[in-house]
């Protein structure tokens, strides 16, 4: 509490004076230009051949329930390593070109 009492002045006490400041440079400084660097063409990028159900999630864009929904219905396979569940990407672009391209018309069920 003591500690406070130094930076609240009282009333009626004048505050210290400010620091004095850097005083600004009467002509702005020479920027250097940037030299744009080409990026390294020599080695291909890497894609991802191992995703995470979380990745295959985010990449699916679905949900957990709905990601061990497939899973456990054999509509997409997984593998392990070790305890660590995994698809593969190749089993995700089969998974999506094996979805039908349009949705059957939806019909009202008979009551």
């Amino acid at each position: 509490m003591r500690d406070l009492e130094l930076l609240i002045p009282e009333p009626g006490r004048d505050l210290p004076p400010a620091p004095a400041s850097t005083p600004v440079p009467a002509e702005p400084t020479a920027v250097t230009p940037v030299t744009p660097v080409a990026p390294d063409t020599s080695v291909p990028p890497v894609a991802r051949v191992v995703l995470t159900l979380e990745e295959a999630c985010r990449l699916l864009t679905i949900g957990r329930t709905k990601m061990y929904q497939l899973l456990n219905s054999g509509a997409l396979p997984s593998r392990y390593i070790d305890r660590r569940r995994v698809v593969l990407a190749a089993d995700i672009e089969a998974f999506l070109a094996a979805l039908p391209t349009e949705r059957a018309a939806w019909t009202e069920p008979a009551a």
